[in-house]
């Protein structure tokens, strides 16, 4: 689908904001910001919600060389951490998210040896399925099950990392922030998915192909946005693009079955091509959400993955033909 009117698909700016859920103790929510630094490194800061009791900040880095650092508090919500529901502004004692109007600072610290202090910036129009992001489900009158979708899809990135108590500088026009609710866990609504960017010099690109899970039917739900400049151009659905996964491996500590590449193929009158994704590196796994969430279960379907690829793209966009190589993060439930 061409997208004419890109104003359609503004989200307000109280839905990159808390959404409370009173009684509900299935709901949940997070905030997941995301960058490839231009130094090599690559952090990501997320906050979440889940149940409106239990709360979490998360922040990964990795370096150039590979090493990754974790760091992972867990609050009580709202006695130890604080939302407010009108834009974005989350505080905890040791971490922040706070602003609005495409300006977005984030702050976590432990003493003096790890954390961060960045600075968010769109490039990019903020995006969302109306109404209200719900791409799984309905909000009114609510289904059983719902999802949203929220996406700052790039953004300028500045401010500095601390690792082993060294200032590490942040420059990137990589990064990425999206808010996702639900009256359910996501482990819930999904079987599994595949999930991944593209940045390119003038587009942007992400998808997700996911099968949702038994109680609807294993039906298969995928989008994906397609931008030229700061605008989204084009949304596509069903049969404009397939994900085929391939090199299949067994992951030794969940049993998954992991693929070290992922082909896109995109069939649209508008873009034609395809984007390949090879394993570098795998940055998260289930193995190390159960280091910081007592029980979790590492060999239970979807088991959550985060991959550092290398990409390499062929593409027609609008007649222009694009190739070359980068890196990219993907995510996949499995």
């Amino acid at each position: 689908m061409k997208i004419l009117n890109p104003r359609i698909y503004l989200p307000e700016e109280r839905e990159h904001a808390f959404r409370p859920q009173p009684g509900n103790p299935n709901s949940s929510q997070w905030w997941y910001n995301a960058a490839i630094l231009e130094n090599g490194y690559i952090f990501c800061l997320e906050w979440g919600i889940a149940g409106e009791v239990t709360a979490w900040c998360n922040f990964l880095v990795r370096d150039p060389d590979g090493k990754r650092t974790f760091l992972h508090y867990d609050y009580r919500f709202p006695d130890e951490m604080s939302a407010a529901t009108d834009k974005v502004d989350i505080k905890t004692s040791n971490s922040s998210y706070c602003g609005q109007s495409g300006r977005y600072e984030m702050h976590v610290r432990r003493g003096n040896d790890l954390g961060a202090d960045v600075v968010f910036e769109n490039i990019t129009q903020p995006v969302r399925i109306p109404p209200e992001g719900i791409y799984v489900g309905r909000l009114i009158p609510p289904t059983p099950q719902y999802m949203t979708y929220i996406v700052r899809l790039r953004s300028q990135v500045t401010g500095k990392l601390i690792v082993d108590g060294q200032e590490i500088p942040v420059k990137s026009h990589e990064g990425y922030c999206d808010h996702q609710w639900g009256n359910v866990s996501p482990l819930v609504i999904s079987h599994s998915w595949y999930w991944s960017l593209l940045y390119l010099q003038n587009h942007t690109i992400v998808f997700n192909e996911a099968i949702n899970s038994e109680n609807q039917g294993f039906t298969k739900d995928k989008w994906m946005w397609v931008y030229k400049g700061a605008q989204p151009t084009k949304y596509l659905s069903g049969m404009d693009f397939q994900v085929e996964p391939a090199e299949i491996f067994t992951h030794p500590q969940t049993g998954a079955q992991c693929p070290r590449r992922t082909t896109v193929y995109i069939d649209n009158a508008e873009i034609q091509g395809t984007i390949t994704y090879r394993l570098k590196t795998i940055l998260q796994s289930a193995v190390d959400m159960a280091a910081w969430l007592p029980n979790f279960p590492i060999r239970q379907a979807p088991r959550y993955f985060r991959y550092l690829s290398d990409a390499h793209y062929d593409l027609t966009i609008d007649g222009e033909h694009l190739e070359g190589d980068k890196m990219e993060v993907q995510e996949f439930g499995i």
